[in-house]
């Protein structure tokens, strides 16, 4: 069967804007698959008429099955990252220790905004960290040559969020340079007894986040103090069951990623759904 007509009337909800009646959708072989008119306001002010021409039911179907299946992967995906932390079973005769007793040094950032450039040093937040946002700060050479002479971060070692989002731990698997902000901590871990890259998924994982969000004080914003992080209790079994654990969990971690990537593409597929929809598909 052809296309229907129907006549659709929009509706004002009480002190808000004009709210458009779901249109159906379709994906029926025409170069525009709806044509819309929209009549003129009648000087009475009523809403003006929307008349919408329909492709069969079938097909209407078929397209909403397509797009819902598309929006649970996507649903599903959101929901795995949204929960994931790294974890590992805790052994019975492993020592818990504090973190103080395993790091060289615990410190934070600048206690004091610098002076951004165009480009320079770059100069990390907790939105670095959490790549929240994609704004990048630098700041001079001159004063990051200032600022590491209290905390100078390196390769291989860890930085922690500590206000704001906090509980994301990060290893500096890089060799530029760099400074921080307050609200990041480094620590500096002690190679005989942990290897960075565990101490990394430690400091991330369900044992440690519930630690920080325990002493962690809220007020406008959450934060959490040195102390309390270098209180922290870590398990730490033998260096050679650390590495285990380790490849362990970058295999977990690559399969994390795996599913970070189904968002881009489910939501691609679903805005390639919706240009055939309405005729978007470059060949106008």
């Amino acid at each position: 069967c052809g296309q229907a007509g129907l006549r659709l009337r929009g509706h004002n909800e009480p002190g808000g804007p004009p709210r458009t009646p779901n249109l159906p959708i379709t994906n029926a072989p025409f170069r525009h698959p709806y044509a819309i008119h929209r009549n003129s306001p009648t000087n009475s002010g009523e809403e003006p008429e929307i008349e919408v021409l329909l492709p069969p039911l079938e097909e209407q179907q078929r397209i909403v099955t397509e797009i819902e299946g598309y929006q649970k992967v996507l649903d599903g995906a959101r929901q795995i990252l949204a929960v994931y932390r790294p974890g590992f079973a805790i052994g019975p005769t492993w020592p818990v220790v504090t973190l103080d007793q395993i790091t060289n040094q615990i410190t934070d950032g600048t206690h004091f905004t610098p002076t951004y450039t165009e480009s320079g040093v770059p100069f990390w937040r907790v939105t670095d960290l959490t790549q929240s946002n994609d704004s990048k700060k630098f700041i001079s050479n001159a004063e990051h040559v200032q600022l590491i002479k209290r905390c100078h971060p390196k390769k291989g070692d860890i930085l922690y969020s500590k206000n704001g989002t906090i509980g994301v731990a990060k290893k500096v698997d890089w060799d530029f340079e760099f400074s921080v902000f307050v609200s990041l901590a480094v620590l500096k871990p002690k190679p005989e007894l942990t290897d960075s890259s565990f101490l990394e998924y430690t400091m991330n994982s369900p044992f440690v986040y519930s630690q920080a969000v325990s002493r962690s004080k809220s007020n406008t914003v959450t934060n959490l103090h040195l102390v309390e992080i270098r209180e922290f209790e870590i398990p730490l079994p033998p260096l050679e069951e650390q590495r285990r654990i380790v490849a362990e969990l970058d295999a977990e971690a690559a399969q994390i990623d795996a599913v970070r990537a189904l968002i881009p593409c489910f939501e691609a597929k679903i805005q390639r759904v919706i240009d055939r929809v309405w005729g978007n598909n470059g060949s106008e």
